[in-house]
């Protein structure tokens, strides 16, 4: 057991929690930097529930593998691909 994965895994999934909880936007890159007419275009709820997806996923993956690195090869193309179409859903969305 790599308990390096678990516990970046762990942490994936509590950055996610807040995420769903509509606070940590600040975490996100670009977001801080936009002035406030830009922002006034992105809905700031939809951002969170793509970002807790994204979190969510990133963790779930990384603690399976901490429990088996094969594993983790097994799941990370399939994950990353995943992950990758939220984050170009959420381009649309947002």
């Amino acid at each position: 057991m790599n308990v390096f994965l678990l516990v970046f895994g762990l942490l994936l999934t509590t950055l996610g929690i807040l995420f769903l909880r509509g606070k940590g936007l600040f975490l996100v890159a670009g977001y801080n930097t936009m002035s406030s007419k830009e922002k006034a275009l992105i809905d700031p709820k939809k951002l969170s529930k793509v970002m807790a997806i994204i979190m969510f996923l990133m963790g779930l993956m990384f603690i399976l593998g901490s429990f088996d690195t094969g594993f983790m090869a097994f799941l990370a193309l399939p994950s990353l691909t995943f992950i990758l179409g939220f984050v170009i859903l959420g381009q649309r969305i947002v």
